[in-house]
């Protein structure tokens, strides 16, 4: 469950329907979990973004025992004014017709689980499969690499400069570092023992951050991974997601450059 501002509304609907509650105390149960609604994007790479996640749970159900216990709140908590759409959205913004769509009969719990391919925050997969596609497919190493351009995706991946070992997960420049110095991808978790490794360190320092142009239109988005290495070849790869690369070679005077689209 994300940190985000319906997390405690989804927790007591679950509670909620596992305890029985009735239309009114259901109605009840999510005029108090609404006075519990938050979390901020800022503290991904942190505990506290656990920290967040826990407390949207515990507080989802603390609303259904407060409202089966007979606790009081505005029962009209969503769509009234002052309510809870009104505090996220400006007047006209709300769409209720796409938010009441399929209600009832879509369930994403039914559906199955999706499996991260990566232990890191998603946008950073396909740049990590850029790294090791392009090392698998030429032969240079962390010493060749001049510069490594890419969005970083700092939304989410807001950890550019991490601190602590828990911020790894979300700190793009890390997560590339790793994967070009290892070559290879992991199952389980980030190997956090290279966090302090100053090799990685050095490798994290020439990594820049170039904005992605987003192209409305386009009904995917491209992510572009460049490398500038110190030799005199230019490598472009392109491929979207299920698509096999197409690969152009030319010779440079002063740098490999290296381009994957995914």
């Amino acid at each position: 469950m994300r940190a985000v501002p319906q997390a405690p509304m989804a927790a007591a609907a679950a509670a909620g329907k596992v305890m029985s509650l009735g239309p009114k105390q259901m109605a009840t149960a999510f005029g108090i979990a609404a006075s519990s609604t938050g979390g901020l994007r800022r503290n991904f790479g942190s505990m506290a973004k656990a920290l967040q996640t826990g407390n949207a749970a515990r507080n989802g159900v603390a609303a259904v025992l407060l409202a089966k216990r007979g606790f009081t709140a505005d029962q009209n908590i969503l769509e009234a004014p002052l309510g809870l759409a009104n505090a996220l959205c400006l007047d006209g913004e709300c769409d209720w017709n796409a938010l009441t769509k399929d209600l009832g009969k879509y369930f994403y719990m039914e559906q199955l689980p999706t499996v991260k391919r990566y232990p890191t925050c998603s946008p950073a997969h396909r740049p990590i499969e850029g790294i090791l596609e392009l090392r698998r497919r030429h032969p240079f190493t962390h010493e060749d690499v001049e510069s490594i351009e890419c969005d970083l995706h700092v939304r989410s991946l807001c950890r550019t400069d991490p601190q602590e070992a828990i911020a790894g997960a979300n700190s793009m420049p890390f997560i590339l570092a790793v994967a070009l110095l290892e070559g290879k991808s992991w199952s389980s978790s980030l190997p956090m023992k290279r966090f302090s490794d100053p090799l990685v360190r050095n490798v994290m320092n020439k990594i820049r951050h170039v904005p992605l142009k987003r192209n409305q239109d386009s009904p995917s988005r491209p992510i572009l991974l460049r490398l500038n290495l110190k030799m005199a070849l230019c490598i472009q790869s392109k491929c979207r997601s299920g698509t096999r690369s197409k690969q152009k070679v030319k010779s440079m005077r002063s740098t490999w450059i290296a381009r994957l689209w995914l």
